[in-house]
């Protein structure tokens, strides 16, 4: 029996925790594993795009930060945030066309490209 939510999200972006009595075990597993991006997740996904444009690995401090401010703050139970991966993903993939250029438009800066890539997806 899969375990039953108190509630699916509350107003300050928070997963209630699973009701144990509902579990077919009975006791209080832990389900953060299967919600979100954690904070190493991400950062190994910017780990990888490095290798295609060093220069995330030149400002991934300020990357983190912006992906941090726009995309996590969603707890699940009493664990630590979480990134909200379709939004980490869509940033990361539009971040990495902004440094890339196209014929049509210019390579954008680090600053620049954080600046146009961070948005709500």
């Amino acid at each position: 029996m899969a375990p039953s939510f108190k509630g699916a999200a509350d107003n300050d972006n928070t997963v209630t925790d699973a009701d144990p009595s509902s579990s077919s075990s009975g006791s209080n597993a832990s389900l953060e594993s299967f919600f979100g991006f954690n904070e190493s997740e991400v950062s190994m996904l910017l780990d990888k795009s490095a290798v295609s444009f060093p220069q995330i690995a030149d400002h991934k401090n300020g990357v983190m930060a912006t992906m941090k401010e726009w995309y996590s703050g969603y707890q699940i139970g009493k664990c630590c945030e979480k990134y909200n991966p379709r939004s980490v993903c869509a940033f990361i993939e539009f971040f990495c066309s902004q440094l890339r250029g196209s014929k049509n438009r210019a390579v954008q800066s680090v600053p620049d490209a954080l600046q146009s890539a961070a948005k709500v997806y």
